[in-house]
């Protein structure tokens, strides 16, 4: 893989849940939430902390894996679609990450 996409797909991890250009991650600021905080639809747009994670994790494992012609990345642990839908009870998804980190 080339350098430019090795440090793009480095940068897009990092904003998820590494060391943020623009200060914390996503993973780090959600770890400063409550799980009814995360879990809560009571929003504008009606969308929970958890179903806007899931969604940004979709699009960085989607583009992840155009980039990188497939590579060699886990598959997504949801559905994969652009608004994939939470588990009924995702505390210990949640918790765990569930396979949402960079690893």
């Amino acid at each position: 893989m080339g350098t430019r996409i090795d440090l793009l797909v480095q940068m897009t991890q990092d904003e998820f849940d590494g060391t943020s250009f623009n200060g914390l991650s996503l993973a780090k600021t959600l770890e400063k939430l409550t799980f009814d905080q995360i879990a809560s639809k009571e929003t504008f747009e009606k969308y929970s902390v958890w179903d806007i994670t899931l969604h940004l994790a979709y699009w960085c494992y989607y583009l992840t894996r155009k980039i990188t012609a497939g590579g060699n990345i886990r598959e997504f642990p949801y559905e994969e679609k652009d608004w994939p839908t939470p588990p009924a009870d995702g505390t210990e998804d949640l918790n765990s990450g569930r396979g949402l980190d960079s690893e």
